[in-house]
This record gives structure tokens, C-alpha cells and sequence, in this order.
């Protein structure tokens, strides 16, 4: 009888801090089970949902005690027998490890934010010409769109001003006064057909 009970204390014999691993891993894959099932209440699944959870969550639960070499029947005695004084050491070696845990995570994030940061360089680029086209706007899976030069519009409204900006120079120079340049004669034909249709 006395054997029995030493080997019953040694086989459930676990310190606090292997205790809190394990209680902290089984709590992990207990969440992930639930998060499957949408962190639903029992009562709100189906049967056959209810039954494959269950199966889930004792799956979880041996994996668990599997990776620390630690038989369920064990780990049951070893929470049964846990006195007051062996219960509060291992809720405090799992609130360590616990914030361990949440440091390593924001690390990790930390990291990779520098990373993303770093591989996100912006380039700036100064002017454009027939060496350094100007990007339009590019549409997700479609062809990237590269505009040369100016608009049609624009071209004519440069040529116009080179051409008053020309006549104003050669006029200053004899001493005359500027004259309006005239426009392209498709534009004048325009306007003699708008006149032509109000008559």
C-alpha cells in the first residue's frame, strides 16, 4: 500500500515551472480548438460539431502532455493533489510565462515593422524625358500605361504661345506693337461653320 502511494507521488511528481508549461501549452491549443469551432458555446454547434470538438480538444490535450513525456492519467492526479501553496507557484510561472511570451511577440513584430520599413525605400525622381518616362496611374493586372510628351491639347496651346511669344519678340525689336497670333486653320473653319449654322 505504502509502495503505491510512493509511486503514485513520484509518477505525478512535476515542478511548478513544468507544471505551468504544460497548463500554459494546453491552454494555447485548448484557444486554437475554440477558434475552429468560432469561439462558440457548446449548446450553439450541432451534435456532430459537439462530438468532433470534443475529439479536437482531447487531441489537443494529448499532444500536449505527448511533448512533455507526461501520461494524462498522470497529469490528472498531478492537478488533483496540488496543495494551495503548489497551485499559487504555478499561476505565477504561467503569468511569467505568459508576459515572456507577449515580449517575444512584440519583439517579433518589432522586427518585422524595421524590416518592412527598411525594404521600403522611396525613390524620388526629378523631372522626366525620353530616359525617365513619367508612370500614369496602373490598374492592378492590366498593362502599365506610359505617357510621352504632352496631350494634344497641350501641344497646340504651346504652339501658340511659342508663336506670340515669337511675334512679340520680333516686334519689340522694330519697334511695333505685338499682334495676336493666329490660330491653326482647322480652328478658324471651326468657327466660320459654328457662325455659318446660327445664320
Amino acid at each position: 500500500m505504502l509502495t503505491c502511494l510512493l509511486a503514485l507521488a513520484l509518477a505525478v511528481e512535476l515542478s511548478p515551472r513544468q507544471a505551468a508549461e504544460i497548463q500554459h501549452e494546453h491552454d494555447k491549443a485548448q484557444a486554437q480548438v475554440a477558434a475552429k469551432y468560432g469561439h462558440r458555446k457548446s449548446s450553439e454547434l450541432s451534435s456532430e460539431e459537439r462530438r468532433q470538438m470534443v475529439r479536437d480538444q482531447a487531441e489537443a490535450e494529448r499532444k500536449v502532455l505527448d511533448d512533455h513525456d507526461v501520461s494524462p492519467g498522470a497529469w490528472v492526479r498531478h492537478q488533483a493533489l496540488r496543495t494551495p501553496e503548489v497551485r499559487a507557484e504555478v499561476e505565477r510561472e504561467q503569468e511569467a510565462l505568459a508576459a515572456k511570451e507577449k515580449e517575444e511577440q512584440q519583439a517579433l513584430e518589432a522586427t518585422k515593422r524595421q524590416e518592412e520599413a527598411a525594404g521600403a525605400t522611396v525613390s524620388v525622381q526629378r523631372g522626366f524625358g525620353e530616359e525617365n518616362p513619367v508612370m500614369m496611374e496602373e490598374q492592378k493586372g492590366g498593362p502599365v500605361t506610359v505617357e510621352r510628351g504632352l496631350p494634344p491639347e497641350a501641344e497646340e496651346e504651346k504652339a501658340l504661345v511659342n508663336e506670340q511669344d515669337r511675334l512679340e519678340g520680333a516686334g519689340a525689336a522694330k519697334g511695333e506693337k505685338p499682334t495676336k497670333p493666329t490660330k491653326p486653320a482647322g480652328a478658324r473653319q471651326d468657327r466660320q461653320g459654328a457662325r455659318g449654322g446660327r445664320r
